[in-house]
């Protein structure tokens, strides 16, 4: 977790994780 966030976490927080660490990810 370099950046602080769990990617085991990303199926359900995507959307915030795209906002916080790379606003270009497409959002689905």
């Amino acid at each position: 977790e370099p950046l602080g966030y769990d990617v085991t976490n990303l199926e359900g927080g995507i959307d915030a994780w795209s906002q916080l660490v790379d606003p270009s990810v497409p959002r689905y």
